[in-house]
């Protein structure tokens, strides 16, 4: 009689029928000749609207000072868009009403009205510690919402698109399906997890506490068109000058110690690998590896990253303030790279990208019927930019810096071909460098059509980059004499209110942005530029 397979054989059958799938760039979707984003000067048309009571906004406790709980309600964003009806967009007031406003038309937008009111809001909503009320629309006549306090509400709202705006069907409340405690099982594309900021959950016992903070950068650097390119390492006490290999091949660089790379990956442009010197050079509070790459740029645009899909070193504006901040964080941060404290997932793999495993990510299909990965494709150091929603019918899009460029892709498994699940669909260019520089950034997301991408920083200002347009007239660049065709503007938007950005959202022709008190609808359609 044959034995029953173990679960470790179940587990290994499960893993195997995992597959991998590459992120296949489609290169006619890239542009190595873009020259970047002509400003436009004339301010789009804003129109504001009133709230008639505030957008609930829930404020952090004394007792909730972790990284997840200022990341829970720093970037929550409290304005949602039906993805059936883009005409509609809803929030939840102070009161626990789920309002609606209507946006049918830019000039004149339909005052917010209520559609639902949560049970026992009066008392509910008082309660310490709470979350931020949501809303997620499930098809053309459901949608969910949590109270933030636990609490689940299954609601029918009819066929939203199906009727015209002055229908008096139109204007009916939404209703409760069940109110009743259930489990329910949640989903949703995450942006990569960081192994930087660690934190533990107590499932019994006592709890012990942890403090959690960023990792400080492992190298700092600086670049000028005269003097080329300076890196600053901090080293670990006992390093000494034999511990340490730098090898540059011209378009590859890696710095190792004690045989364990630092940095290392391709350059962001290649340089003579003669012209690249390093020392040790003792400071007051540690000792730095400086690097110099010596001469001049091959180009005249600045790098936007030392090596290619490596965002962990702080760019600086000189050699001496890079050099400062290394001291720092070396200072701070004791010995780096001490092999004791650090755990096998820490280290990168032999012949890795060298991100040290501070960083990374996958994108994972998972089989709702099976209940196990179909597919699996590591990040690695890759960027995420944002996850957005372009047709209601599928996942959500996934936008990932590749060089310079934002690269959306759309995840597609109809086919049943596991290896393709992956679809370059369009590409921001140079929106990856783009993004990197708002440090100020809130919000981040793009037009269904892909006309434009937009960036929404924590207060006041919104950023939108549109996509190359054919030019109205004839335009030539005045150094190689070049007929541009398209072109690609940059609006820099200026709300005139002091109050947070709580909520974002973008149409084809409008972008929606949320305060405390009031909306504010953008016109960025054609001809707003």
């Amino acid at each position: 009689e044959a034995a029953a397979p173990s679960a470790m054989q179940a587990a290994d059958a499960q893993q195997s029928a995992c597959s991998y799938p590459e992120l296949r760039v489609n290169r006619d979707l890239l542009d190595s000749k873009f020259e970047g984003y002509k400003l436009a000067l004339e301010q789009p048309g804003i129109v504001e609207l009133k709230l008639p009571r505030p957008v609930d906004n829930p404020q952090l406790t004394e007792r909730q000072y972790s990284f997840d709980h200022l990341k829970a309600y720093g970037v929550q964003n409290h304005l949602y868009l039906d993805p059936w009806d883009l005409d509609c967009a809803y929030y939840l007031d102070s009161e626990w009403n789920l309002m609606r406003i209507r946006t049918v038309t830019d000039s004149c937008p339909d005052p917010p009205r209520p559609l639902l009111t949560l049970p026992n809001a009066a008392d509910r909503r008082l309660l310490s510690g709470r979350c931020q009320p949501s809303m997620a629309f499930v098809d053309e006549t459901a949608a969910c919402v949590a109270d933030g306090c636990g609490r689940l509400f299954l609601v029918d709202t009819g066929e939203r698109g199906s009727c015209g705006p002055d229908d008096p069907e139109t204007e009916e409340d939404w209703e409760a399906c069940d109110s009743k405690p259930s489990q329910a099982t949640l989903g949703a594309i995450q942006p990569p997890i960081s192994t930087k900021r660690r934190s533990t959950r107590q499932v019994g016992g006592n709890s012990v506490s942890m403090a959690s903070e960023s990792a400080p950068s492992p190298y700092t650097w600086s670049q000028s068109q005269e003097d080329g390119i300076s890196v600053f390492i901090p080293l670990p006490t006992g390093v000494g000058k034999a511990d340490i290999e730098v090898t540059n091949t011209g378009v590859a660089l890696r710095v190792a110690i004690h045989g364990r790379p630092v940095l290392d990956g391709p350059l962001y442009e290649v340089w003579d690998k003669d012209a690249c010197t390093w020392t040790v050079e003792p400071h007051s509070e540690c000792r730095l590896l400086e690097l110099h790459l010596l001469g001049k740029r091959s180009s005249e645009t600045p790098w936007p990253c030392l090596v290619t899909n490596d965002a962990r070193g702080a760019e600086l504006p000189d050699a001496a303030t890079a050099a400062a901040a290394a001291v720092v964080a070396g200072a701070s941060s004791g010995d780096l790279y001490n092999a004791q404290e650090l755990e096998d997932c820490d280290l990168p793999e032999a012949g890795g990208d060298g991100d040290g495993g501070l960083e990374t990510g996958a994108l994972v299909w998972i089989d709702g019927e099976a209940k196990r990965v179909v597919a699996l494709t590591a990040l690695d150091s890759t960027q995420w930019l944002f996850a957005t929603r372009v047709t209601p019918s599928e996942p959500p899009y996934v936008c990932l810096r590749r060089d310079v460029d934002g690269l959306l892709w759309r995840p597609d498994f109809s086919g049943g071909d596991a290896s393709s699940i992956w679809q370059h669909v369009t590409t921001f260019h140079a929106f990856g460098y783009v993004r990197a520089s708002k440090t100020d950034a809130k919000f981040v997301s793009c037009a269904p059509s892909f006309g434009y991408a937009a960036i929404c920083d924590c207060y006041r200002h919104v950023y939108v980059y549109h996509s190359p347009r054919p030019a109205d007239t004839v335009l030539r660049n005045r150094q190689s004499g070049r007929v541009i065709a398209e072109r690609s503007t940059q609006q820099v938007v200026s709300l005139a209110t002091q109050d947070a950005l709580i909520g974002f959202g973008c149409c084809d022709s409008r972008i929606l942005v949320l305060t405390e008190r009031a909306i504010y609808l953008i016109r960025v359609g054609p001809g707003s530029d």
